[in-house]
């Protein structure tokens, strides 16, 4: 899809970005696409002229749009706009009802803060029993998902996050605690 999509944004006169190629610019339009999501920041005329074309070319979903004091949901953030107290637009991302859907899904407690989440080496290396297959898939698939917030929104969990990696290719008891 990413290259049928490519190519039709290039076709419309857009000019997909250097560094980021899932960036595209038209004028004032901006598109950012994620696998089959689509962002788009732009006056209001050509946002709506944007997706009217986008529609007449692909079978899409109606469009949301921010406003204020309303969260619009992409790839995983809530991204939303308020006005401070000087009345000055402020936009903001987070995601914490997606994590908080993450961790009741997994059964996990919510808990006060931590200064490290990690446990210590020995705890990681006191059972080295292989893990099952069906809880090896649930393992990776929940690392997998805690690598997304690691490196989107929650920096702190990153580095317990990248050394319980370690053992996706072949998960351990004392890895999957």
């Amino acid at each position: 899809f990413y290259k049928t999509l490519t190519q039709w944004l290039l076709e419309q006169g857009f000019t997909q970005g250097k560094n980021d190629p899932c960036v595209f610019t038209k004028g004032n339009l901006k598109v950012l696409s994620w696998v089959d999501d689509l962002l788009c920041r732009g006056p209001k005329a050509d946002t709506d002229a944007f997706y009217d074309a986008l529609a007449d070319r692909f079978d899409i979903k109606d469009p949301s749009y921010l406003i204020k004091d309303t969260r619009l949901g992409f790839v995983g953030f809530d991204i939303c706009m308020t006005h401070n107290d000087n009345g000055e637009v402020v936009y903001s991302m987070d995601q914490t009802e997606v994590i908080e859907s993450f961790l009741d899904d997994h059964e996990v407690p919510y808990s006060t803060m931590v200064k490290c989440p990690m446990p210590t080496a020995k705890t990681l290396h006191e059972d080295s029993t292989p893990i099952d297959e069906d809880r090896s898939n649930r393992y990776r698939s929940i690392i997998g998902t805690l690598n997304y917030y690691a490196i989107s929104t929650r920096y702190d969990i990153a580095h317990a996050v990248s050394r319980l990696s370690q053992y996706s290719h072949a998960p351990t008891e004392s890895a999957d605690r």
